[in-house]
């Protein structure tokens, strides 16, 4: 897979969106990125006479065609981009991805998932594989609710109470993804696209790819139904031989009903015990299972199940690991700054926290003895 950046700004209505789009071409064109912005598919055909209705368009087959068009944008804005030189580094920014589709389609999303498969796609295939980070601004009716309105988008129609519950579906549908950030109403809104701004940069490595989280010991008696939506997710990963000084190197793989998404991630120590220095690539199951060959002497396979949950527009991962077996399951939380304030979930029996403690990394599950 190309290794342009590719990122969704998704999130209810009246996020912001619009004025975000603005605001990060020129943050990040001043950084050196060029921007490509992937237009919002059902906004091009509201706008333009396409839209369901009486005597029109079914609502199914005008969600059918929203995923059409936008499978077609990105496919021809991905083009441009890599066809780009690498010294303009481009990144691409969709308003809205593939997967938002499913928020606007009625039942338990199996239909929606039925056109994906129609089209070669899976739900991880469409939700991890195609973007490297999603970015969810939560809509003004959350926390903001004296700026919610319809004047500033002729498509939106919403509710206050109808933008909320479209707000959790679309936050919803996302759950799972590696890199699923919340953008909440804290503060003014130009603090809300700093925040926004600060979490993309993270993702792009400036100036460096840094991960900062935090890491908690966990009872293993908590009840999954209390974490309300969220996404299970199986994960297998190893190491593998680096002549890098203090550098690992981890392939991992991570399943939903039978599908995969394959990553190559490579660590260094970090300015602080809470952060890394990263880098993070698309692998194909070919390069992930070429890999075993040269794994790490002396090491393991690490198995767990990832239960991916957001409390507090924070996004949570919380791993029971199978292979070793632990006492303990592990909660962590990834973080824009070594500083960030966080709240805990209440509904977890946290142990401590364990931030830091080399015995505690993934790296050392998978060698110790």
């Amino acid at each position: 897979m190309s290794t342009i950046k590719k990122i969704v700004l998704t999130g209810g209505p009246c996020a912001g969106k619009t004025t975000a789009r603005a605001y990060l071409m020129q943050k990040l064109g001043d950084l050196g990125y060029h921007v490509i912005f992937v237009p919002e598919a059902p906004t091009l055909l509201l706008e333009n006479g396409v839209k369901p209705g009486p005597g029109l368009l079914s609502k199914e087959s005008f969600q059918q065609i929203v995923l059409d068009l936008a499978l077609a944008l990105e496919a021809g804005y991905g083009r441009a981009a890599a066809a780009m030189p690498k010294s303009a580094k481009p990144v691409i920014i969709c308003d809205r991805g593939i997967m938002d589709g499913m928020a606007y389609v009625e039942g338990d999303g199996t239909r929606f998932i039925s056109w994906l498969v129609e089209r070669d796609l899976t739900r991880v295939t469409a939700r991890d594989a195609r973007y490297h980070g999603i970015f969810h601004l939560r809509t003004a009716a959350v926390g903001a609710e004296a700026y919610y309105t319809l004047a500033n988008n002729p498509a939106r129609f919403e509710t206050p109470e109808q933008a909320r519950s479209r707000d959790q579906c679309t936050q919803a549908v996302w759950m799972g993804h590696p890199h699923l950030r919340i953008i909440p109403n804290t503060g003014s809104f130009e603090q809300k696209l700093k925040h926004l701004l600060a979490e993309i940069c993270v993702l792009l490595g400036i100036p460096e790819p840094v991960e900062t989280e935090r890491k908690f010991l966990v009872r293993p008696d908590f009840d999954p139904n209390d974490l309300t939506a969220h996404a299970l997710i199986d994960i297998e990963q190893f190491y593998l031989f680096s002549n890098a000084l203090n550098e690992e190197l981890r392939f991992r793989k991570r399943s939903q009903n039978g599908d995969a998404t394959y990553f190559s991630t490579v660590k260094r120590p970090g300015p602080d015990p809470a952060s890394r220095i990263e880098t993070e690539e698309f692998i194909t199951a070919e390069q992930y299972e070429f890999g075993k060959q040269f794994m790490l002497s002396g090491s393991r396979f690490v198995r767990k199940q990832r239960y991916c949950f957001v409390y507090e527009n924070q996004y949570f991962e919380l791993d029971a690991v199978i292979e070793p077996k632990l006492k303990y399951c592990l909660l962590e939380l990834e973080l824009a700054e070594p500083g960030q304030d966080i709240k805990l979930p209440p509904f977890l029996n946290i142990v401590r926290e364990v931030t830091g403690e080399k015995e505690w990394s993934n790296f050392a599950l998978a060698t110790r003895p």
